[in-house]
């Protein structure tokens, strides 16, 4: 089977070599370079059995699942995973029912988390599916021996992430070591209690999260990260703005964030009913052949997921 992944490059090339592992034949697309003129896209996606957008914003023009599905027996879905539900939403009337129309088109539709499946509801039916693209190892392994907050703030868009509230909740805590893995520029290297760490998505995340208590996620908006769930996995404390099993909810606000920091400081055992949730519902070679199954049938009914 030939598959074609049309996404952001990194969690696609993730889940293109667990693909591979079973032997399919799998490319990667970024989805802002698919789609740009019909001709060239439509030879570029012959060659392919399945494309599969994870990333909404992929499939928005109905003229290619109409060509693609209909003309060339292809299978299309559509994955939302994040910020692309904001965009659907947003769309201009016009621009918004051009890619609605390109959706009903795709064989399936789905969401990646079960917010963004309510979220979708509105304008569109979806099937909640997590792709959950590697194992998580569900260690429990020790707290470190000194109170450390691990946290991540992108370059692009940096305020989306919560880069003013985390520069006052390390002005607020200067007594708490803070880990931020950041490209970008600012205040944050000011600070003694702040390591930064360059984002590199080769890095071995292990070590990282055995160094860290808490991971802070101060997201506008958000599917189901696959930090918060590995940090559960290994047994790390989290506060997220996303109402989520087993983590702290917090507001995107500094006073709100630092008052339950307080309440965690000295905490000396590991979040294990996080680490056990991972365990029971997260299951990356369950998920990858269901996954095989619905590239191979559309219809292929999935198992019943949590939440």
């Amino acid at each position: 089977m030939k598959i074609l992944l049309v996404g952001h490059q990194y969690f696609c090339e993730k889940i293109a070599s667990k693909l591979i592992e079973r032997h399919h034949d799998v490319e990667v697309v970024f989805y802002e370079d698919w789609g740009r003129k019909i001709i060239p896209t439509i030879l570029l996606s012959k060659e392919y059995d399945v494309l599969h957008f994870i990333c909404g914003r992929g499939m928005r023009k109905f003229i290619f699942p109409l060509i693609l599905r209909y003309l060339m027996n292809k299978h299309i879905f559509v994955h939302f995973v994040g910020s692309d539900v904001l965009q659907f939403k947003r769309q201009k009337f016009f621009d918004r029912m051009n890619w609605k129309l390109s959706l009903h088109l795709s064989n399936r539709i789905f969401s990646g988390s079960p917010q963004l499946k309510r979220e979708l509801r509105p304008l569109i039916k979806s099937t909640f599916f997590h792709l959950q693209y590697q194992e998580t190892p569900h260690l429990n392994i020790p707290l470190p021996d000194e109170f450390t907050v691990l946290s991540y703030i992108p370059k692009v868009n940096p305020k989306f992430y919560g880069l003013d509230e985390i520069l006052r909740i390390i002005e607020t805590n200067r007594d708490v070591k803070f880990i931020i893995i950041t490209d970008y520029k600012n205040e944050l290297y000011n600070y003694p209690n702040v390591t930064i760490l360059p984002f590199d998505p080769s890095r071995n995340m292990e070590d990282l999260y055995r160094e860290a208590t808490v991971l802070i996620r101060l997201t506008d908006h958000d599917g189901m990260a696959q930090m918060v769930l590995e940090s559960l996995s290994y047994g790390r404390y989290v506060f997220w703005t996303n109402k989520f099993p087993y983590c702290e909810h917090v507001l995107k606000d500094s006073n709100d964030v630092s008052k339950k920091l307080n309440r965690y400081l000295g905490v000396t055992k590991p979040n294990i009913q996080g680490s056990e949730w991972v365990r029971s519902n997260l299951n990356n070679q369950l998920n990858i052949q269901e996954l095989i199954n619905i590239y191979k049938n559309p219809k292929f009914v999935l198992k019943k997921r949590f939440i």
